[in-house]
């Protein structure tokens, strides 16, 4: 590769280190993670080790490499080989700390910092309190007296939630550290390890509210005798799993109307919201008046024991049925299947959702094939039938407590985004050298959303 193309490769590296750079000072918003996650990526892939037939192309392969990253490995991958990129020792060893970083913050999370959630300790619960000049005892009988119920309320929901979040941080570095043990590992599993390590909260969303009903069994134990002791915790309510709560036959289906289709004529998918959701899992709840229902946990499994949440989407939608509205729970899109099925099982699942199972189809849905295109627009009765004894929709006990929740939230995400500087500061700090060599390159337009 000539020198022009290189100079323009480093180049382009060196503005996407300045962006993140720039998306690491904004405030803690969940798309600068995955903005910040693209760049990196940017950064650490080999356009050295390809072949442009000139500058614009190389130009295109860059800039789709951000912006549609299926269709640039398609065009431009195929004559770089990353398989044969070497993973020394000391990879993997940056791997093991950054795991062992996670593994200590979980102990120390549950060991320490959720019994210093008290009056005396923490600044955010002090200034919870109506008069905040006042002298707080030591002792933890007149620290109750002096907190009262609804502050105490308050502390166990973050103490709750901060359990899950160690509970969470437990469960990823477990699934992540037998992995490191590996001798010989391949490039594409060290890549894979070291994105889930440096975006280690990315799917916090969906996963924290896992294990709230167990905290609020658990906390008590952990704090008890402590500052962090809380005679509240145990009447914080549980959350509500709708599956238990309105039994019914859940399934995932079409809900999108028979005169509307999934594609086009030109084989492209109709890119509209209720189109979208046209694939969706109703449930019993009726929306009332302009009520805020939110879901906090899911996990769906088939009658045939096999999970379906990587193509679900995390969220409620209102649903129209015969002039009533149903809390809903849309797939992805049907044109987004193909990259969220991970593996043959729900592959078989999914056949049989569109009425394709008798399709010859081993490695995925041919969504160029026309005829395939028109089973989809024309499927009617192909479900999922979802096990109520496995899965879990879950969601607040009531309105009230949906926002009490809420509000415990803010304190967590406050702790996370601590936690994420503190692990930049130590695995990704910038250095002058770095800051000298990005300064160079110049100003970069503003980044968009």
């Amino acid at each position: 590769m000539n020198d022009d193309f290189l100079k323009y490769i480093k180049d382009e590296k060196d503005i996407s280190r300045y962006k993140i750079s720039l998306l690491e000072e904004r405030t803690n918003k969940e798309y600068k993670y995955r903005l910040i996650s693209i760049e990196k990526d940017f950064i650490d892939y080999p356009f050295e080790k390809n072949s442009f037939k000139d500058l614009d192309e190389l130009k295109h392969a860059m800039s789709l490499f951000k912006t549609d990253r299926p269709q640039f490995e398609r065009k431009f991958s195929k004559n770089i080989i990353t398989k044969t990129r070497i993973v020394s020792g000391g990879h993997i060893s940056s791997l093991q700390k950054k795991n062992k970083y996670y593994e200590d913050l979980y102990k120390y999370l549950l060991d320490i910092k959720i019994k210093e959630i008290n009056l005396l300790q923490s600044e955010y619960i002090k200034s919870k309190l109506k008069n905040a000049d006042e002298i707080i005892p030591a002792g933890i009988d007149s620290l109750s007296e002096t907190e009262g119920v609804s502050l105490a309320k308050k502390r166990a929901r973050i103490q709750i939630l901060l359990y899950c979040l160690s509970r969470f941080i437990y469960h990823k570095t477990k699934k992540i550290g037998p992995l490191l043990a590996i001798g010989q590992m391949s490039f594409e599993l060290y890549d894979e390890l070291r994105k889930s390590l440096d975006n280690f909260f990315t799917d916090i969303k969906y996963e924290l509210f896992n294990h709230y009903n167990n905290g609020i069994k658990e906390v008590p134990l952990l704090i008890n005798g402590t500052l962090g002791h809380n005679n509240f915790v145990h009447t914080i309510y549980p959350l509500v799993n709708v599956v238990d709560k309105y039994p019914d036959s859940y399934c995932l289906k079409r809900v999108l109307t028979k005169d509307k289709i999934f594609f086009g004529k030109n084989k492209r998918p109709v890119n509209k919201k209720n189109i979208k959701r046209g694939v969706a899992m109703v449930t019993p709840i009726r929306r009332i008046g302009n009520e805020a229902i939110n879901l906090l946990y899911l996990d769906l499994w088939t009658n045939n024991g096999i999970s379906i949440n990587s193509v679900m989407e995390k969220e409620f939608f209102n649903l129209s049925i015969n002039n009533d509205y149903y809390k809903a729970i849309a797939s992805k899109p049907v044109w987004a299947f193909n990259q969220n099925i991970d593996n043959n099982f729900l592959l078989r699942e999914v056949l049989s959702l569109f009425e394709l199972e008798d399709e010859p189809l081993v490695d995925g849905i041919d969504f160029g094939n026309l005829s395939i295109l028109d089973k989809i627009n024309k499927m009617d009765k192909g479900k999922m039938s979802i096990c109520s004894e496995s899965s879990k929709i879950l969601i607040a006990a009531t309105r009230s407590e949906s926002e009490h929740i809420k509000e415990a939230c803010g304190w967590i995400d406050l702790l996370i985004k601590e936690i994420r500087d503190d692990y930049k500061s130590l695995f990704h700090p910038i250095t002058l050298q770095d800051k000298d060599r990005i300064d160079r390159v110049g100003k970069v337009k503003k980044l968009g959303e």
